[in-house]
């Protein structure tokens, strides 16, 4: 039986049990259920072979015997997906949960009307404020002389050098050392956990991650042939699973102590990162810090339209089924930005009440600004591209290293693919706000930065000596 769309003596009734939730009960008259099945038998009359009979010559009643439950399976089918159309052709885009059944669908019968119930979710209604023209401020924040030395400092840290010292440890150091413990091994002991459980003359960083729990508080003030001795209790989920779980006293002797001296040489710091001069390399941090300072600047007027406009709207109802689901991602989230022990793990159960309101502050955020975004994509035909979907997937897979097709299975089978959609629909619309805003500047972009003031003096006063 085709499958074709057949509204003749279907009864649609929508209602509203609660906000964002809707109901349809849809009804197929019995004419429709008989003509339908008739159909269906006829089809299968001339599509199935039935032996002893030419395909298509065998008696409808036969059919009808053998084929009855196919066809009333195939039924429900074509009526399930008529419902669906009719409840596409109203809400359209404003349907945000597949429709789907209460229980499970009952079984139609020949000679009797057919009905079934579907609930689904639909977007927030939202009464748009004037959202052209509002009123923003950009600020841009000057680079001051003090932020490029900052930076200075930071590359010659970067370039520095560890040197040998005679000085009692501190945290960054690094320690060649020689341990032993009383922990047991036995031929079956891997290498990697060996290396952990006793040896001589290696190197140990007082840097996260730890070699060992606890070992940079631990090592932290010891001097060069020095001995300390510590207990180290390695957590349940330790990397190193031979060790996971196990307690140890160990035995700690310092050989030598070796920290970072940031490199002072101005001209090899030049060398090192491709500039002619200390000057030049200074213009180049007030150029790149000027690009972020515009970045960031760019990024709070985008948010501060996005406020504005949601400030303006007001709360607003939520569809329940998409609201538990941004909580749950939102969850997520704050644990993997929490969680990195088993302490942390321990700490965030016993606070998950807490976890999970702030998680829930921030899906309704969240969602809230998507819907009202969705609002007014819609009444400005701003789409969401294919291609833009695509870009930022390529994006993404660079940043964290992910092959591309690999990521994309991953957002498609985690549901990142909604996440991304709605992103990209919120920045979009942002974009669009800002690009129709009355923008007021303020900061560097409405005065000159001192190194420009200055290097236009010079200028000025350069061409005033060549006039006299």
């Amino acid at each position: 039986m085709k499958e074709k769309k057949n509204e003749m003596g279907m009864d649609v009734k929508f209602s509203s049990p609660e906000p964002c939730r809707m109901k349809a009960d849809i009804t197929f008259s019995a004419e429709e259920v008989d003509n339908n099945l008739e159909i269906a038998f006829k089809e299968l009359r001339n599509t199935i072979a039935i032996p002893g009979f030419r395909r298509g010559k065998a008696p409808l009643q036969l059919v009808r015997k053998r084929f009855e439950g196919p066809a009333l399976e195939q039924l429900v089918r074509i009526f399930t997906t008529n419902a669906f159309d009719a409840i596409r052709e109203k809400f359209g885009s404003d349907m945000v949960t597949f429709p789907a059944p209460e229980g499970q669908l009952p079984q139609p019968e020949p000679g009797k009307p057919y009905s079934l119930t579907l609930t689904f979710e639909v977007a927030p209604e939202i009464k748009l404020p004037d959202y052209k023209g509002i009123k923003l401020e950009k600020t841009m924040e000057e680079v001051s002389d003090k932020e490029i030395e900052e930076e200075l400092e930071r590359y010659r840290d970067v370039y520095s050098e560890f040197t040998t010292v005679d000085s009692p440890a501190e945290e960054g150091d690094m320690l060649k050392i020689s341990f032993k413990s009383d922990i047991d091994v036995n031929d079956d002991t891997p290498d990697s956990a060996k290396r952990l459980i006793s040896a001589e003359d290696t190197w140990c960083w007082l840097n996260e991650p730890e070699m060992m729990p606890g070992i940079i508080k631990g090592l932290t003030g010891v001097k060069p042939g020095e001995t300390k001795k510590l207990e180290i209790e390695f957590p349940a989920d330790y990397s190193e699973a031979f060790l996971a779980g196990k307690k140890g006293k160990y035995e700690f002797t310092v050989n030598e102590v070796q920290r970072r001296v940031p490199l002072k040489d101005d001209k090899e710091l030049c060398k090192r990162l491709n500039v002619e001069s200390i000057d030049a390399l200074k213009e180049r941090i007030r150029n790149t810090r000027s690009e972020s300072a515009k970045f960031e600047a760019e990024s709070k007027v985008r948010n501060q339209a996005l406020d504005y406009i949601t400030e303006k709207v007001g709360e607003i109802d939520l569809p329940p089924a998409i609201l538990a689901n941004a909580v749950q991602t939102q969850l997520r989230q704050i644990a993997n930005n929490t969680v990195k022990t088993q302490e942390d793990a321990d700490a965030f159960r016993k606070d998950i009440e807490t976890h999970r309101k702030a998680a829930e502050e921030q899906a309704k955020k969240r969602l809230t600004t998507f819907f009202i975004a969705k609002k007014i994509a819609e009444a400005e035909n701003i789409e969401v591209t294919q291609y833009e979907i695509d870009d930022r997937i390529r994006g993404l897979s660079m940043a964290y290293g992910y092959k591309e097709k690999d990521l994309r299975q991953h957002l498609e089978s985690s549901g990142g693919m909604d996440d991304l959609h709605i992103d990209l629909t919120i920045e979009k619309v942002a974009e669009f706000l800002v690009k129709n805003a009355d923008i007021k500047e303020k900061g560097a972009s409405s005065k000159k930065s001192s190194a420009k003031k200055k290097t236009e003096k010079k200028s000025d006063e350069a061409k005033e000596d060549k006039k006299s």
